[in-house]
C-alpha cells in the first residue's frame, strides 16, 4: 500500500497525463464534464439544490455498496460515496446527462479504512475497480430509481439538503484527515491531508509519513477554490499539477467529506475533522 501511494503520489506531482484527457478541469474524458457547475446558490438553489427541471442537487440512498451521498451539480456531473463496514467507502464519478434516463457507467474508486491505531480516515486515493454500471430513471427533485431488477435501489432527492449545510462560513478555518495503513505487521506509514478554508480559497497538502519517526517523505501541496451550491460545496482543486473536481460537505458525524475526481479517473477524497 505504501509503495503504491508513494508511486501514484509522483506521478500526480509530476502531471503524469498518460491518460491523454486534459487536467485544466475542462475535460474529463466522458467522466465528469470538468465543470462543477459553479455552485450558483441564487434563483431556487435551495436545500439540496435545484427543484425545478434539472437533476441536481443532492441525493442520498443505497446502491449496493451502503448507505451513500450523491451530489449533481449544474452540468449533470455526479459526485458519490457510499459507506461501507468496517469503515471503508466506495467513490462514484460519473456524467448522467440531460434527459430523465442514464443507462451506462460510473467510475468507481475503492477506499480501504484505515488498519492502524492512528488512522481516522478512509484512504484518500482510490483504488480502481471494475465501473458500475446503472440504468435509471430519474424524477427530477423526487427519485432516481434503478430500472435492474438484479440491482434495485431507489435513491432520494434531499429536499432540504443535507444538516449541517456546508457553507463557506461554516468550513472556515483549518481540517485535517488522517489514514494510516501497514504493508506488514512493523511498517507502517500515514497518509495525511490538512485544508485550511479562507473565503472561497482552499490551501492545503498532503504527506506521507513514515512510522514511528513520523518523517514526510513526500509532501505535495493542494490549493484550489470552494462555491456553495444548496447545502454542499462545489471546489476545484489542484494536488501537485493535477486538476480535480469534486464536492464537500458534512457527514451524519459532523466531519468534513471532501470528494473528488480527476481527468485521469484518480481520486483525493478524505474525511476530514478539525
Amino acid at each position: 500500500m505504501y509503495l503504491r501511494l508513494l508511486v501514484v503520489s509522483i506521478a500526480f506531482a509530476l502531471g503524469a497525463c498518460s491518460s491523454g484527457g486534459s487536467s485544466d478541469g475542462t475535460t474529463t474524458g466522458g467522466d465528469t464534464g470538468g465543470d462543477t457547475g459553479g455552485g450558483d446558490t441564487a434563483g431556487g438553489d435551495t436545500g439540496g439544490g435545484n427543484t425545478g427541471d434539472t437533476k441536481a442537487g443532492v441525493w442520498q440512498g443505497d446502491m449496493g455498496f451502503g448507505p451513500g451521498v450523491y451530489v449533481i451539480d449544474n452540468a449533470n456531473n455526479l459526485y458519490g460515496l457510499a459507506t461501507a463496514h468496517g469503515g471503508s467507502y466506495n467513490s462514484f464519478f460519473g456524467n448522467l446527462g440531460t434527459g430523465d434516463s442514464f443507462n451506462g457507467q460510473l467510475d468507481t474508486h475503492f477506499h480501504p479504512a484505515s488498519n492502524a491505531i492512528k488512522g481516522s480516515a478512509f484512504a484518500p486515493q482510490g483504488e480502481d475497480v471494475a465501473a458500475t454500471a446503472i440504468n435509471v430513471n430519474i424524477v427530477n427533485g423526487q427519485t432516481i430509481e434503478s430500472l435492474d431488477t438484479n440491482n434495485p435501489f431507489t435513491l432520494t432527492f434531499a429536499t432540504n439538503g443535507l444538516q449541517p449545510a456546508a457553507t463557506i462560513a461554516s468550513v472556515a478555518g483549518s481540517w485535517s484527515g488522517v489514514h494510516s495503513f501497514c504493508s506488514n505487521a512493523t511498517d507502517c506509514q500515514e497518509f495525511t491531508i490538512d485544508l485550511t478554508f479562507n473565503g472561497t480559497t482552499l490551501t492545503g497538502a498532503t504527506g506521507v509519513n513514515a512510522l514511528p519517526t513520523g518523517d514526510n517523505v513526500f509532501p505535495v501541496s493542494m490549493s484550489g477554490t470552494i462555491s456553495e451550491f444548496g447545502s454542499v460545496l462545489t471546489t476545484q482543486y489542484t494536488w501537485g499539477t493535477r486538476s480535480l473536481n469534486g464536492v464537500i460537505y458534512f457527514d451524519d458525524n459532523g466531519d468534513l467529506i471532501l470528494n473528488g475526481d480527476s481527468a485521469a479517473e484518480q481520486t483525493i477524497s478524505s474525511k476530514l475533522s478539525r
